[in-house]
């Protein structure tokens, strides 16, 4: 009996996975310091899944890794979003699977950032050692599954497009709405400069709702503006939703959105750096506003 295992990290994971035609008897694993479990019922169909592990935590437990690699020992593919993080490290690392299948992650995706198979860092020579490097994984590599149009170097002609499930959830929403990223989080603006962003977007553009990045911790609330907490993606609750205008600062589920086409172009905005890849591809494919946060 042979098996495929799936790894979420994140509610766009769940989505994603939900959508890849099912081979063997597959297995998904979740993993996330938050309980996803609201998204889990939103969107995985549990009835594709032989068996499901479900773990509210920062990293795996390499003893819960060597006893499902112990159970399920033919395990044919792994599929995942995101291969440079260290928990797909130890997946390499503990569990013995024959074929490795990507799938588009976000920003994080488009970039390229966690695609990137520069083998020369430090970092990768130290894994090297382990056969957990970027070269060592890749020579496993079968195809890349992509929601999004932007096409992948990395890649060349490995890849195969992908359309997700619609979802049957509809939502009254109206007003303008804010989609924000984890920037303080990140430690890619202080937890001031972001506030002060956020106090000046809000302002500016007559936000009335907040839809916050699931990683979102500080810099939650604001006066006179609702955040919705909803176990769906912001792409879904905006796409399903009645808004009239659309921001996102820097939040990659603009991606998301286009990909629906539920939203005319005019009526979404982009705030990002402007050297931000996303930037650049929104100006290059679509007629979204952009705007560099920087300017406001």
């Amino acid at each position: 009996m042979q098996y495929n295992i799936y790894l979420a990290f994140t509610p766009l994971h769940l989505k994603i996975i939900n959508s890849i035609p099912k081979k063997n008897n597959s297995i998904l694993i979740i993993l996330n310091k938050k309980n996803l479990n609201r998204f889990c019922n939103s969107y995985v169909q549990t009835e594709q899944f032989y068996k499901i592990y479900k773990f509210k935590s920062l990293f795996f437990n390499p003893f819960i890794l060597m006893k499902i690699n112990s159970k399920f020992q033919n395990i044919n593919t792994v599929y995942a979003g995101n291969f440079k993080f260290f928990n797909f490290r130890l997946i390499q690392f503990f569990i013995d699977y024959k074929k490795l299948i990507t799938f588009d992650d976000g920003v994080g995706g488009v970039s390229e950032t966690y695609f990137n198979t520069d083998s020369n860092t430090i970092k990768e020579k130290i894994y090297s050692l382990f056969k957990l490097d970027i070269l060592s994984i890749m020579s496993k590599h079968a195809f890349h599954y992509a929601i999004y149009d932007a096409q992948s170097s990395i890649f060349g002609n490995s890849i195969i497009p992908l359309n997700l499930e619609d979802i049957s959830e509809r939502f009254n929403y109206d007003g303008n709405v804010l989609l924000t990223t984890d920037k303080s989080e990140a430690g890619t603006m202080s937890k001031d400069d972001e506030n002060r962003l956020l106090e000046k977007i809000i302002k500016n553009f007559n936000i009335k709702y907040l839809i916050h990045h699931p990683s979102k911790r500080f810099n939650r609330n604001f006066n006179n503006v609702q955040i919705i907490d909803e176990p769906y993606l912001s792409d879904d609750i905006v796409s399903y939703s009645k808004f009239n205008h659309v921001y996102s600062l820097s939040a990659s589920s603009i991606l998301g959105i286009v990909r629906l086409k539920k939203i005319p172009d005019e009526n979404l905005t982009y705030l990002a750096n402007k050297d931000a890849p996303v930037m650049q591809m929104l100006h290059t494919n679509t007629k979204i506003n952009t705007i560099n946060f920087e300017d406001l």
